[in-house]
């Protein structure tokens, strides 16, 4: 993979969406409708949200906590990102998905947990993100996919006890995004810090942290999301090639890729695992790597092979 940008500062813990993140259909009417003519299309740009910057770093005396949303510009990527508008409150470890119009910004810390999904028009994006939602229970370290009218957000961590890591799925329905996310799924096993990507028809959540007998650990497995029966538990699925939690995912309508994590040893990974998803119940194939091992990362895809011919 390429170094490209670079960000406005350094951070890590941040979300990141786009239009094509999922390969989603957009008719090309939709993309320049009331736009200016000089207005980069939509399809051709990713967001980035939110984040943070620990005290220990010489740049930065002070431990930041981002609410700023950055855009970079997949037609001139090797530019500074610039800077757009903001989430309205500092925001890390939470989720983001999105459809051709929107992208939806969900949980995260500093404590306590917030439940607050933040909405970012496409269309304007220099303005703060309007709140929706809630989900259905604050939680911070969870993933997010969908498609062109539901939005997932996944598993996650909440404090303070009983059920600390959860397998909760909650859906967005983007047509009345102000009402609280409805509970579908759960997840096979109860995860924080997975990576989420999927297709028009299919969510992948794979790895994370899970508690498991003999203690704590980061896995490999690979849950899938039926769009059309999100009630049922999710399926197990891959898996990864290797063990990994705070990865970043991926895709377009026919792969994902998941990349990046902490595996079992406390290492940052450079691994790049691709998750083909009309054969998905085979391991993932390595691919990249990366150009460097890096954690707590963010993803996002101009999702080319889905564009209008």
């Amino acid at each position: 993979a390429s170094p490209k940008g670079p960000m406005v500062g350094p951070r890590s813990y941040h979300m990141a969406t786009s239009v094509r993140e999922e390969g989603l259909t957009v008719s090309a009417p939709s993309i320049v409708s009331n736009v200016p003519v000089q207005k980069i299309p939509t399809s051709l740009l990713g967001y980035f949200s939110g984040g943070y910057q620990p005290s220990n770093s010489p740049s930065f005396p002070s431990t930041l906590i981002y609410s700023s949303v950055s855009r970079i510009d997949y037609s001139n990527d090797t530019t500074t990102v610039p800077a757009r508008g903001s989430l309205g409150t500092p925001t890390f470890v939470h989720a983001g998905t999105g459809n051709a119009d929107f992208g939806y910004h969900a949980g995260g810390k500093p404590n306590p947990q917030p439940s607050t999904v933040h909405r970012i028009d496409y269309s304007n994006d220099t303005a703060t993100a309007s709140p929706k939602g809630p989900l259905s229970l604050p939680r911070h370290s969870l993933s997010a996919t969908g498609n062109q009218s539901f939005g997932y957000n996944i598993g996650g961590y909440r404090w303070p006890a009983p059920v600390y890591i959860r397998s909760t799925i909650d859906r967005i329905d983007y047509s009345n995004d102000t009402a609280t996310a409805v509970e579908k799924g759960p997840l096979s096993v109860q995860r924080e810090q997975t990576g989420s990507t999927g297709n028009a028809d299919f969510g992948y959540a794979a790895g994370g942290y899970n508690v498991v007998p003999g203690g704590n650990n980061w896995v490999s497995l690979i849950d899938r999301i039926d769009y059309s029966n999100d009630t049922a538990t999710a399926s197990p699925k891959g898996p990864l090639s290797r063990t990994r939690g705070f990865g970043c995912a991926t895709g377009d309508s026919s792969f994902g890729y998941f990349g990046g994590g902490e595996g079992n040893n406390n290492e940052n990974l450079s691994a790049l695992d691709r998750l083909d998803y009309s054969n998905d119940t085979t391991t993932t194939v390595d691919k990249g790597p990366l150009s460097h091992s890096l954690r707590s990362s963010a993803a996002s895809s101009g999702g080319a092979n889905a564009l209008p011919q």
